[in-house]
């Protein structure tokens, strides 16, 4: 019997999208599985009624099902019915002191992230660091990496010739460099100290208030926000991506997505050698901790990022869902 999957998701989280929604499209196009969606939208509870819940095998989610409901009185309701409830943990709830959530995660959201890996009866993550963090709240803890749905039309964009931005047409050939990242990323930026004043620089926009990452990188142009099933098409409009991250026991367990993105999308990396990211010494440009981006930066040139992001899609293969979603079958028909 195929599994039948009830997935708890937001429409526009880019964690549900890589961890719960795109994979389950995955497995559901292919005739692996059933699947029904219940959307929730800011933090108001998600309408969950007894028919999807008796129809279902599996109820599946990231981190926490609403943090508007008490969840062990949620879980404890959806636990009456014969499903195997699991929840997908892609990263660690001890926040560094920087950290803009910090002070959330510390008035309760923590509480409720580990409650739901307690009450889980089983637990999906992203690498093995965190895993041993989840194995002292659940022993029954599965590795499924991230990937990429790389067959998407985000994902097969050509670099683009003849660039607009804001309606307005670039003309300049220098090489282009970027950075895309969601918020509370602001610290890594400035603890990388990268200056693009004399260069082509672009950046994700529209992150809110505290958060605008081009004033921190002297990045001249700001790239619109695209939601999780687009936003792949932004690699487009840049040849090198650039990824700082402060190394840290919360960094340690993050994945290594940034650099699957910027593979797929044929994008050249500079990024930190720091766990996750340092798998792929053949094809990134690694910037030890504490040393400066810039000299790399001020060396690259159009020909060496076409090579890098040719290499790096050769590397990334490995990470296409097709290759992954396999791990989540198997644990589907475990029931």
């Amino acid at each position: 019997m195929k599994p039948k999957v009830l997935a708890r998701i937001t429409k526009y989280g880019g964690v549900d999208y890589h961890r719960v929604s795109r994979p389950m499209m995955h497995l559901a196009d292919q005739g692996e599985i059933e699947l029904r969606f219940i959307y929730e939208e800011d933090d108001k509870k998600a309408m969950v009624n007894k028919g999807d819940l008796e129809w279902a095998t599996h109820f599946i989610y990231a981190r926490y099902p609403n943090v508007a409901i008490p969840d062990p009185m949620f879980i404890s309701f959806i636990k009456k019915f014969d499903l195997k409830l699991i929840v997908d943990a892609d990263d660690w709830w001890e926040l560094p002191d920087w950290h803009a959530s910090k002070e959330n995660y510390e008035k309760g959201f923590k509480d409720v992230i580990l409650n739901n890996l307690k009450l889980a009866d089983e637990v999906w993550t992203t690498n093995e660091t965190l895993k041993g963090y989840i194995l002292e709240h659940n022993t029954n803890v599965h590795v499924i990496p991230n990937s990429i749905a790389h067959k998407d039309p985000q994902w097969s964009h050509p670099k683009q010739k003849h660039l607009k931005v804001d309606g307005k047409k670039v003309f300049d050939k220098r090489v282009r460099f970027g950075y895309l990242g969601a918020q509370h990323h602001i610290e890594d930026l400035k603890w990388s100290k990268i200056n693009l004043l004399d260069k082509l620089g672009f950046c994700t926009g529209d992150l809110g208030e505290g958060q605008d990452y081009g004033a921190v990188i002297n990045a001249k142009y700001r790239l619109s926000s695209m939601n999780p099933h687009e936003y792949g098409q932004l690699y487009s409009v840049f040849d090198v991506s650039l990824v700082p991250l402060m190394p840290s026991k919360f960094a340690e367990c993050k994945s290594n997505l940034k650099l699957l993105e910027a593979g797929f999308s044929k994008t050249a990396v500079i990024a930190t050698n720091t766990p996750p990211y340092g798998e792929f010494a053949d094809c990134v440009s690694y910037i030890e901790p504490g040393n400066d981006f810039n000299p790399v930066i001020d060396l690259m040139t159009k020909r060496r990022a076409r090579e890098m992001g040719k290499a790096l899609n050769e590397a990334v293969q490995e990470y296409t869902m097709d290759n992954i979603n396999p791990l989540r079958l198997e644990r589907l028909l475990v029931h």
